[in-house]
């Protein structure tokens, strides 16, 4: 199936800025992407606008990242909190609107590393209550054209949405036309028993893709079984962009929260150029 193929700024910087976004957005069109994938950590950190003209004149695709940082939850906190993650989270739709992404996509439930133990009971209770608190946000997005992409995060970085089962159960009574999966294959490689059976299961639910190395850095530079992925993504009828993410060292912050201890690529333009090319065998 053909699809087309993008790219995660994180690759090389955290933030993402207007200047940087401008220094990379030809380069990533040059190499051959179609899409390229902007985080948004903080709304005011790029002008969607400005964003908007730069890919329209270069005619690359955007995806949108939303960032769970410390302090935004939608789950287990109290309603000042959940307002102010509701309302971040509003403003990235919008920000997606501007630049023409169809997605907006990560953990849209609780701060990346925040870990708790629950019981069944009080599993069921915070699904219900992320389904209450993500309801307006779903509800803005999809008035927009775009859906919210509930990405499941391995067991280290969350206890609350770690296997497709879960983020499929959590997200069920929310409308499909503003809100399914994203899925990761980094994650999905720790915690699902069959990456492809578990995409399967997925299926019309799936409204993004991320893709790296088993190990964060070059798709195809590792363990992982591709052609079962995407004949699995081809099953579920999944026809929108795989993106590459993976993340820069160089950056204290990200690279501590991402645990990159060592470079996981020769250069960041190779862990991108390398995936491109091996990704292009399964998307063209």
């Amino acid at each position: 199936m053909q699809r087309q193929i993008g790219v995660n700024t994180w690759v090389w910087t955290s933030p993402l800025t207007d200047e940087r976004l401008a220094a990379l957005a030809p380069r990533v069109r040059d190499w051959g992407f179609d899409v390229i994938e902007l985080p948004v950590e903080d709304p005011d950190d790029w002008d969607p606008a400005r964003a908007a003209d730069l890919l329209g004149r270069l005619g690359l695709g955007a995806t949108v990242s939303l960032v769970m940082g410390d302090g935004r939850e939608l789950v287990a906190t109290d309603a000042a909190t959940v307002a102010a993650t509701q309302s971040y989270l509003r403003r990235v739709v919008d920000a997606a609107e501007s630049v023409g992404a169809a997605v907006i996509g990560g953990p849209a439930y609780s701060s990346v590393g925040r870990t708790w133990r629950m019981t069944a009971a009080e599993r069921a209770a915070a699904y219900a209550e992320l389904v209450a608190n993500l309801a307006p946000v779903v509800d803005h997005a999809a008035e927009r054209g775009v859906r919210v992409g509930v990405e499941a995060l391995n067991r280290y970085e969350t206890s609350l949405l770690n296997t497709v089962d879960q983020a499929l159960e959590a997200i069920a009574p929310l409308p499909a036309e503003g809100c399914g999966l994203m899925l990761d294959v980094y994650h999905m490689n720790i915690e699902e028993t069959s990456v492809p059976a578990a995409i399967e299961r997925a299926g019309d639910r799936i409204v993004g893709v991320q893709v790296c190395g088993n190990h964060r850095g070059t798709p195809g530079d590792d363990h992982l079984d591709w052609p079962a992925i995407f004949a699995a993504l081809d099953a579920a009828g999944y026809e929108g962009p795989v993106c590459i993410e993976s993340f820069t060292g160089d950056n204290a912050t990200i690279a501590t929260a991402a645990s990159i201890w060592r470079p996981l690529a020769p250069t960041q333009d190779a862990l991108a150029t390398d995936g491109l090319a091996f990704l292009k065998r399964f998307c063209s």
